[in-house]
């Protein structure tokens, strides 16, 4: 998801035709905007999730919200203050029993209705259909030049983004060669070596526990006293971590890895498949993004063999495992972007129960409390979720003049363009553009325009 030049050279589709949901079926209810990325920095992609959109592959879409019979909601947990619930909590649990031959008959449960793999529809599609479009144009795809008047501007969002890639990047150069082993002739990522390492020992817990024993035995305590006090504590107060947790579903019989091979950026920002292997059988896969302020779920699909263990639930919980540890690291990735909330489909529920967890507004694009948008979307499946009444989208106000146009492979302002062009016709769908992606986004990507001569 890195671009060529790092610019992000964009297409943008202004055809809004109907077509099937692939949540209630109906054949041309959904509607959205389509756009194809020829190339993306993370730092774009990042701006347009916090707008509503999302990839399938390199086709971005972002749902007509009061138009589509199922509105698709942005949804992201706020991974450093996770709370995990009792039934969260049993699926890891479950995990550690069946990697440790403990699993029963009777203690095996359901769970396949959490997991977290979105309903297909028909965006995939849209992928195919765009892609013959899009590789017709590769050859225009280029930045030979760049027009005096946006050359700092570029210069600018470029050293930003190098600066962002740079932070993750560090945190490789620096970690030992036994946290980052090559997992077999791949160069794969070990990731379970990555994320265990950072996580205190267990022999830093003995210790304390020694020292609390030690001290009551200073103060007279007897053997079975300290006992009952240690034991009464740990009912009382003892709550184990998503990364105490995870730390114990590694210590079974089964070997259970997850591998990160390098699709995307080597261990840096961009797009990683993750790997879930057990036992050197490959029985999950993740699609994941790694962007500047957040891990973002893209797909994930499992071997239907394993269903009992929630594969779904598990691979978000272990997802939002990872947005701390690499918080550790790149102090703004902090967030779990789940994809889209539908408040319709019984099927997508289980996001609403990663807490906490914010809804975005679709009008004025700032996050809100899920628990209140809930209750709004119990009684109307579109909402302005936002109760600022005067609140208004601010980078949605365009000034199309200044939107980034790729024309003739030069890099160029809306209003010279224009000039070169001799025409306005082409102006709507500009500024419905630069609406859609928001102005900072439209300042610095490049929005390609055919040449017709």
């Amino acid at each position: 998801m890195t671009g060529r030049q790092s610019y992000s050279i964009v297409e943008y589709y202004a055809e809004h035709e109907g077509y099937q949901c692939g949540y209630c079926k109906k054949p041309d209810t959904n509607f959205s905007h389509g756009m194809w990325a020829h190339s993306l920095t993370v730092h774009d992609y990042q701006s347009l999730i916090d707008r509503g959109w999302r990839r399938s592959g390199c086709y971005c879409y972002k749902p007509m919200m009061n138009q589509t019979c199922c509105p698709q909601y942005t949804i992201k947990c706020e991974a450093l203050d996770f709370r995990i619930s009792k039934s969260q909590k049993k699926i890891l649990k479950r995990m550690t029993k069946f990697l440790k031959n403990e699993l029963t008959k009777d203690n095996v449960g359901g769970g396949t209705a959490e997991d977290n793999i979105d309903i297909s529809n028909e965006e995939a599609l849209n992928y195919s259909k765009h892609l013959k479009r899009a590789q017709k144009n590769e050859s225009q795809i280029n930045v030979s030049s760049v027009d005096d008047e946006v050359d700092e501007r570029l210069s600018i969002n470029l050293m930003k983004t190098k600066t962002q890639e740079n932070s993750i990047n560090q945190f490789v150069s620096n970690s030992s060669q036994a946290q980052l082993t090559n997992a077999n002739s791949k160069n794969n990522l070990h990731v379970r070596n990555e994320i265990v390492d950072i996580v205190p020992c267990k022999k830093a817990k003995l210790l304390r526990i020694e020292r609390k024993k030690n001290k009551l035995l200073a103060q007279g305590k007897s053997q079975s006293e300290i006992e009952s006090i240690m034991r009464e504590r740990k009912q009382q107060n003892f709550i184990k971590t998503v990364e105490e947790l995870f730390e114990e579903v590694y210590t079974g019989l089964k070997k259970l890895e997850q591998w990160i091979p390098d699709s995307g950026p080597p261990h840096g920002y961009g797009s990683f498949h993750e790997q879930y292997w057990l036992d050197n059988k490959l029985i999950a896969v993740g699609v994941i993004d790694i962007l500047p302020s957040c891990i973002s779920s893209v797909y994930f699909f499992y071997d239907p063999t394993y269903s009992q263990l929630s594969l779904g639930t598990f691979s978000s919980l272990r997802e939002v495992h990872l947005t701390r540890q690499l918080n550790k690291i790149a102090n703004n990735l902090k967030y779990y972007y789940m994809g889209y909330y539908i408040h319709t489909c019984q099927k997508m529920r289980y996001k609403a129960r990663m807490q906490p967890s914010k809804l975005l507004c679709p009008e004025t694009y700032v996050w809100c409390d899920i628990e209140p948008c809930l209750a709004k979307l119990d009684n109307e499946k579109y909402s302005r979720l936002n109760d600022e009444i005067n609140a208004i989208d601010e980078n949605g106000v365009v000034n199309v003049e200044e939107v980034l146009i790729l024309y003739k492979n030069i890099a160029m302002p809306y209003k010279k363009y224009k000039t070169l062009r001799k025409t306005h016709e082409e102006k709507r769908e500009v500024e419905e553009y630069a609406k859609f992606v928001g102005m900072p986004c439209a300042r610095r990507m490049l929005f390609f325009r055919y040449s017709r001569e």
